[in-house]
């Protein structure tokens, strides 16, 4: 609600030079509630990045570029979650150097390099196309005109008070739905916080466990840019949501399936791949909807992203170590919870076919119309 009102480019920086300080105040924690304290506000800090990230990329890119883009935001996360296990690996090795623990020198060096990069930040990152400082007058002006001949038919050209564009998103049920389906799908990606927990079950040690967790993100990622590139591309949603989804269904399947090594391990690329290939699409097809107002706009990413870690909460109770070694409660549900996005999609669809009827029924002249 706050991005629309500042500038966008320190109020993100800000945040990541707080949370920078949260996680190398992370090191420093002697005790169990410390820990959850810090963790609680690592949380908060956080919380801003990923709506406040999105919304940039919104004002930035087309209805039909916005999809790639967020991809490759998303990539940088999934290959941080795949890479994360490497990390760590290396990093423990520093155990007991100058008196610390491995795991305090992660958090140490995860807060000083964060931190470098939110000073940049503040430099570089844009607040508009029109005063972008490092693009000439004539870039600005493209930057600007070609968003304004992107908004859909119905966008409101007046500006909005935050709560208006609270109001705004909330009474629309599109919202909702899209908040639904966001929600179903990161409870289906609820195996990433125990991937290597999942991947141990292949019977190999801690070390070689962690070094097996990176390529399947690797080729998640990759997944994910070629899905946001397609569905730009060819301006559709649906149905890249409803394959990618599919293809992690059938992977969810095979690995609760069978406990054998080799099939199990492509089972993790398969599920991989498909579950983390439509984040970008769900996330884009929301922004360039619900885009009537720019606050709504901001809003709304806000309430998706919100509403899809909700999934990661009773995610976490999905995977018992009473279920190890084949996991099926976790893999079951997160077929089903694919499913449910899926389904979620087409309800979508249908609406949003019924808002172009309207809008090419009371308008004569060439109008953009809602990409499904």
């Amino acid at each position: 609600m706050l991005i629309t009102k500042v500038r966008p480019g320190p109020y993100m920086s800000a945040w990541m030079l707080v949370w920078a300080a949260v996680s190398a105040c992370t090191a420093l924690v002697k005790n169990y509630v410390g820990l959850l304290v810090c963790r609680f506000f690592l949380g908060i800090t956080e919380a801003p990045f990923y709506p406040g990230a999105t919304y940039m990329l919104s004002i930035f890119y087309t209805r039909k570029e916005v999809a790639t883009r967020i991809a490759l935001l998303y990539c940088a996360q999934i290959l941080a979650t795949g890479l994360s296990g490497l990390i760590a690996a290396g990093v423990f090795q520093m155990d007991g150097v100058r008196g610390l623990s491995g795991w305090r020198w992660l958090f140490l060096i995860e807060g000083v390099v964060t931190a470098g990069v939110a000073i940049i930040g503040f430099f570089m990152l844009p607040n508009t196309p029109l005063t972008t400082w490092w693009l000439t007058d004539r870039e600005k002006e493209l930057a600007h005109s070609r968003m304004e001949r992107d908004k859909i038919s119905d966008a409101d050209e007046n500006d909005a008070s935050a709560w208006q564009g609270l109001k705004q998103a909330a009474s629309d049920k599109r919202t909702w739905l899209f908040c639904l389906m966001q929600n179903f799908h990161l409870s289906a990606c609820s195996f990433n916080s125990f991937f290597p927990t999942v991947v141990k079950t292949l019977g190999f040690n801690t070390t070689i466990t962690l070094v097996l967790t990176c390529p399947p993100f690797i080729f998640a990622g990759a997944a994910g840019i070629l899905v946001g590139w397609s569905s730009g591309r060819f301006h559709e949603r649906t149905w890249h949501i409803t394959g990618g989804l599919a293809i992690s269904i059938v992977g969810f399947v095979l690995a609760a399936a069978t406990l054998n090594t080799p099939a199990r391990y492509i089972a993790c690329f398969i599920f991989a791949m498909g579950a983390y290939s439509v984040n970008s699409v769900i996330i884009g097809w929301a922004s360039s909807t619900l885009c009537q107002t720019k606050e709504k706009k901001a809003v709304v990413l806000a309430m998706t992203n919100v509403g899809g870690q909700i999934g990661y909460i009773y995610g976490a109770y999905l995977w018992p170590s009473s279920d190890s070694p084949r996991y099926g409660i976790g893999f079951g549900a997160s077929a089903g919870f694919a499913l449910l996005s899926i389904v979620c999609a087409w309800i979508i669809r249908f609406m949003l076919v019924k808002e172009n009827r309207k809008i090419r029924a009371s308008n004569t002249e060439h109008v953009n119309l809602y990409g499904y």
